[in-house]
Formats: C-alpha cells, sequence, structure tokens
C-alpha cells in the first residue's frame, strides 16, 4: 500500500511528477499528443505548482524548424536546424531557439531526450570546428 503524503517537498515531487507525466502521456496517446514538463516545478508543504505543454508532435517539430530558419540571421546563428555535437561526454541536437532569452537562445536536446540550452556563440564555435569555412 502507498504511503499517504501529508507534506510536500522535494523527494515528494520526485516521485509525483513522473507519475502525472507517465498518467497524462497515456491518455494523450489516444489522440496522437505528446506531454512535457513547461518550466520549474514549485512546491511548498502542502501544494505542487507544475505546468504542463501538450503538442501535436508533427506540427511542433515543422513549427520549430520554420522559426528557426526564419531567425537564425537575425541572431547571427551559422548551423541549420537539427545540426548534432558533443560536449562534456553527451551529444546535442539543436532543436530551435528560445526568444526572450537574453544569453541562452539556442533550444537542444540530448541523445536521451533532455532539454538543455546554450549560447549562440557555443552551437557556432562546434559548427565552425566541423568545417571550418562555414563561420567566417
Amino acid at each position: 500500500m502507498v504511503k499517504k503524503i501529508k507534506d510536500i517537498g522535494r523527494n515528494e515531487c520526485n516521485i509525483l511528477i513522473p507519475e502525472m507525466k507517465t498518467a497524462l502521456q497515456k491518455t494523450l496517446n489516444k489522440y496522437g499528443l505528446d506531454i512535457e514538463q513547461s518550466g520549474r516545478a514549485t512546491f511548498g508543504g502542502y501544494n505542487l505548482t507544475i505546468k504542463f505543454e501538450i503538442t501535436v508532435p508533427e506540427k511542433a517539430d515543422a513549427n520549430a524548424e520554420n522559426d528557426f530558419n526564419q531567425y537564425k540571421d537575425m541572431y547571427d546563428i551559422k548551423v541549420p536546424f537539427g545540426f548534432t555535437f558533443k560536449q562534456g561526454g553527451s551529444e546535442y541536437k539543436v532543436v530551435g531557439i528560445n526568444h526572450r532569452a537574453k544569453k541562452n537562445k539556442i533550444l537542444l536536446e540530448t541523445s536521451d531526450g533532455k532539454k538543455a540550452h546554450c549560447p549562440v556563440r557555443t552551437v557556432n564555435w562546434q559548427y565552425q570546428m566541423r568545417t571550418p569555412e562555414a563561420v567566417s
């Protein structure tokens, strides 16, 4: 029998959030939708606040690529959408732009599906290391 939760702390969040995501994803699979946690969860003793984003996978990917290609010159991004590189033992793939970020504008996805971000200069440098003639 599962123990009743009397206080919501970090440990309880680490248990609840993946279970909620799995349960919601099971329902959304019937409709061909995906769910991801959007932002940080906040908690404090008696409550947990979490935001989920539900997307249509095919349209989300196409929209992200169109957005990336439209704005990459504005942010001086030299890499193509989907560019992959290795850094610190992990492999990253460029999957979008965060227009609201001041420094870490490039949205990345790791090889195990986790989300990350980095500055434009990081991906430009990685691209230049692979193809020196690409960045002048």
